[in-house]
């Protein structure tokens, strides 16, 4: 006789969460913050009925990784549908989605786009949905999701469009009114983020600030103290390579020089691998100009100018640039300039600048040829797109163009390369290019 419960393992629905744990432990990765985060947050929700609080941990120090293993653990409790919102940047949804997919979670996450057809009916299956905190977006979920009471929303950057911005006019901004509505009742919203003041100063959704769970870096974590210390006196001991421009000449030349630097610095990083019998890899810089596409293409305008004198041995600008880079090698790594210069003339043509802003083509291959470099020397050109939340893998350089009349954010536009200690790797090797009010 057939009996459909011989085919059902209902250990194998409740086992997400340990095989996700299982496989970070697999590949050496640091469980302890993840696995106290996602303990606090499943006692916030069936201990203590909270149906608001915010998880926040510092920028890039591994809260995506976090996000799955508690989606998973959400889903092995019996959560049926869980949202994750994101900024309204398709860069950044499609990079999440992707990570959240390739990490093989049950079941496999959709972009909102994918349930909204009629014929996608949302029963009492499991979904991870992925959502831009865009207006229109939410109102399509709110329609698709209307009747469903329990779901639970978790969102990236929770500082950023969600909080009600119109409090003091006791009005609520459209972006949190969408929010709001696609909790409905029943359902719990958890708030992840580097920057949770405003959450707390708006009270958003109500959320319950004594249920904040702090999520600690993990051990090789570099941050906002390695790259912007409290001390100017600091920066004399620094362990990356710093370089302080002038606040208000944007002379072109010193982006050609943070060019060649990043060069240089591939270079000596794939020579001492092949030395070592290892495979060469691919490296990003990014250079961050204002949020005006024309200064993105200026930029890029002269990106390309530079790869193509470089790769041009008839040009008349080809000898004194590669001069400027021996000069520039043999100061940085004496001894190694005659090898370092060899093979960025060997494998200069090996470039790919890629510009980042609405203007281009926003599919997931073309921004994940940046954020996961596609060629040797990987240059990301962009503004406010790729300065909040997106993650570079190898960034080995940044520059900062156009002049910056406030100080960074330091949660905002530090990016660091992969999770897990990566950036530790290539510190010694890192080059920031920034205007010196910076600090």
């Amino acid at each position: 006789m057939f009996d459909i419960d011989n085919f059902i393992s209902q250990e194998e629905n409740h086992s997400r969460y340990k095989r996700r744990i299982d496989f970070l432990l697999e590949n050496n990765l640091y469980i302890e913050s993840i696995e106290k985060a996602v303990a606090s947050a499943v006692e916030n929700i069936f201990e203590h009925k909270t149906r608001a609080f915010v998880i926040y941990g510092e920028p890039q120090s591994g809260k995506t990784e976090m996000m799955i293993a508690l989606t998973a653990r959400l889903l092995d409790e019996g959560f049926k549908i869980i949202i994750v919102l994101l900024n309204d940047n398709i860069t950044l949804l499609n990079q999440n989605l992707e990570r959240f997919r390739r990490s093989d979670i049950d079941p496999a996450p959709k972009n909102f786009t994918e349930i909204l057809d009629p014929s996608v009916n949302i029963g009492n299956s499991e979904w991870i949905i992925f959502c831009k905190k865009n207006s229109k977006n939410l109102q399509q979920l709110i329609s698709k999701l209307d009747n469903f009471q329990e779901k639970i929303i978790i969102d990236d950057e929770a500082d950023y469009a969600t909080p009600n911005s119109k409090i003091n006019k006791n009005e609520k901004n459209k972006i949190n009114e969408l929010i709001e509505k696609l909790l409905g009742e029943k359902g719990t919203y958890i708030g992840v983020t580097a920057t949770p003041a405003r959450l707390d100063l708006n009270y958003t959704f109500e959320n319950e600030n004594d249920k904040w769970i702090d999520f600690s870096p993990h051990t090789f974590y570099t941050g906002q103290d390695v790259f912007f210390p409290m001390n100017y006196e600091e920066l004399s001991s620094l362990s990356y390579n710093l370089d302080l421009l002038p606040d208000e000449n944007d002379d072109p030349k010193y982006l050609r020089e943070a060019l060649f630097n990043f060069f240089i610095n591939v270079a000596r990083i794939n020579l001492l691998a092949i030395k070592e019998n290892k495979e060469e890899e691919n490296y990003c810089m990014i250079i961050h100009t204002s949020g005006k596409n024309v200064d993105q293409a200026n930029d890029y305008r002269e990106t390309i100018k530079v790869l193509n004198i470089l790769k041009d041995r008839d040009n008349k600008y080809f000898e004194s640039y590669f001069k400027k880079i021996w000069e520039m090698s043999e100061k940085k790594y004496l001894g190694e300039e005659d090898n370092i210069t060899k093979y960025i003339i060997k494998n200069i043509s090996r470039n790919l600048p890629v510009v980042i802003n609405s203007d281009k083509d926003i599919s997931t291959g073309y921004y994940e040829s940046a954020t996961n470099p596609a060629t040797l020397f990987t240059i990301a050109i962009g503004g406010n797109i790729i300065s909040r939340g997106v993650t570079f893998k190898n960034l080995l350089s940044m520059f900062f163009t156009r002049d910056v009349k406030h100080k960074i954010q330091q949660d905002t536009y530090i990016q660091r390369a992969r999770m897990f200690g990566s950036r530790q790797k290539y510190l010694p090797y890192f080059s920031l290019h920034i205007p010196k009010n910076s600090f």
